[in-house]
């Protein structure tokens, strides 16, 4: 047997000191703390624990046009993603938006970094469209046939969007359960609140359970508006009930808070020091590039018009900020409520680079005020549960792969700097089974 051995060791749930991890080719066996059991040390190492997780990121490029001398593989930009993800300590994903054709199609590239895949294929949405990847319904018949063939494509997962009415999402939660998937929502028209009460398993973006001062706004609204909204009185007093109840029926919360600030800020866009990395997988952001130093003020008309940017100055700028704060507060809040917050990226958005966007996302959970340990079993296994890839009671933390950490996380000063310098001692086990909710028949079994 070969023997890992670790100042610290997490498997997920627990912190062990001077830590072993023994291993039987690409699986680990057994692991514990104190005396090592018989075999090679191969490793010696300031921190073990398991890959990273991504609960909500898109493995697709950019839907701009390309030519083929830009991109030469029609799979660069899919390529690319699981590759970042792979650098960044990234094991397993929650595809939530993609081709419903790269279900299959992802786990048969040749020459692509492991990384464990969990798909809901297409979004459910109603006309109309707001995202490329999307089947359109207007009943609930519909609803159900949408999710009969994502189940049949092999999706794992539902998700169901902004401009769907409850009735709808109420027919993909009925239909899910039917064929053994889990569903994840983005409020819209449906409310983060109706949406638990409905059954969804998870919610994601916490800056879209705010409701909205103005009832009429559409489902899908530009994210410097959402902001200002966080920025009105009383709007963590409004929202506690919600979160009571999400944390009451143990619905997971997505909170995507630095997606948001992305998608809302064109400053912290524009400075992602890591943006080349995202021109083969999506080249729009060589617009973005451009924009750096004295281009930005040229290129703000471009983001407006093409991106969905406001002008930030003054007034409008000091109060997206105040509702960036109230933001922060609300994702301590949630925890303090109970709420199980698993992260996520949603990468690759604007300026969100795979892996990496996590490892930011991470930071923000901890400048919120989040204990690390609580932080850390969020990425790690509390997400595998919610992939169904941790086995029974969450025995093999490890399915997403094993990293080697050079800085103990619970303890060093910058977050995201600790996951930047990481490498996989045990590849992710991406032939894993997916563990689906079970469908009535077999729960009455």
């Amino acid at each position: 047997m070969l023997l890992h051995t670790a100042q610290r060791l997490f498997d997920g749930r627990h912190w062990y000191a001077d830590a072993w991890l023994e291993l039987a080719g690409d699986r680990v066996a057994d692991w514990g703390n104190g005396v090592p059991p018989d075999g090679e040390i191969v490793g010696e190492h300031v921190c073990v624990m398991p890959a990273l997780i991504d609960a909500h990121c898109h493995v697709a490029g950019s839907a701009e046009p390309v030519t083929p001398v830009q991109i030469a593989d029609p799979y660069e930009p899919q390529r690319g993603c699981l590759a970042l993800l792979h650098e960044a300590g990234v094991g397993a994903i929650r595809d939530l938006g993609n081709h419903p054709e790269m279900i299959t199609n992802l786990t048969r590239l040749p020459d692509t970094a492991p990384v464990l895949i969990r798909s809901a294929g297409a979004v459910l949405d109603e006309p109309p469209a707001q995202v490329a990847h999307c089947r359109l319904v207007t009943d609930a018949e519909q609803v159900r046939q949408a999710v009969r063939v994502a189940a049949e494509e092999g999706a794992s997962w539902v998700k169901t969007f902004a401009n769907l009415r409850p009735e709808l999402v109420a027919a993909a939660v009925q239909a899910a359960d039917r064929f053994g998937l889990r569903v994840a929502h983005r409020p819209g028209r449906t409310d983060a609140l109706t949406a638990a009460r409905l059954g969804v398993d998870t919610v994601e973006h916490l800056a879209l359970c705010a409701p909205p001062r103005n009832r009429q706004s559409p489902a899908h609204r530009p994210a410097a508006e959402v902001l200002r909204d966080w920025a009105e009185p009383g709007v963590l007093e409004n929202l506690a009930g919600t979160l009571a109840e999400l944390a009451e029926r143990r619905v997971r919360l997505v909170p995507l808070v630095l997606a948001t600030r992305r998608a809302a800020v064109l400053d912290d866009a524009v400075g992602e020091p890591r943006l080349e990395r995202l021109l083969n997988i999506a080249p729009i952001h060589r617009h973005l590039i451009d924009m750096r130093g004295a281009g930005l003020n040229l290129g703000r008309r471009f983001a407006r018009n093409y991106l969905g940017y406001e002008h930030l100055r003054g007034k409008a700028r000091s109060t997206v900020e105040q509702g960036w704060t109230t933001l922060l507060a609300a994702l301590r809040d949630a925890y303090e409520a109970g709420v199980v917050l698993l992260p996520g990226s949603d990468a690759v958005g604007i300026s969100l680079v795979p892996g990496y966007a996590l490892h930011e996302e991470l930071g923000l959970w901890d400048r919120a005020g989040i204990p690390r340990d609580a932080i850390l079993r969020a990425a790690t296994g509390q997400a595998a549960a919610l992939l169904g890839i941790a086995g029974p009671k969450g025995r093999d933390p490890w399915t997403a792969g094993v990293l080697a950490v050079r800085k103990d996380p619970t303890v060093a000063t910058n977050l995201p700097g600790v996951f930047a310098d990481v490498r996989f001692l045990v590849p992710p086990t991406t032939t894993a089974a997916v563990e689906q909710r079970r469908t009535p028949l077999e729960r009455a079994q």
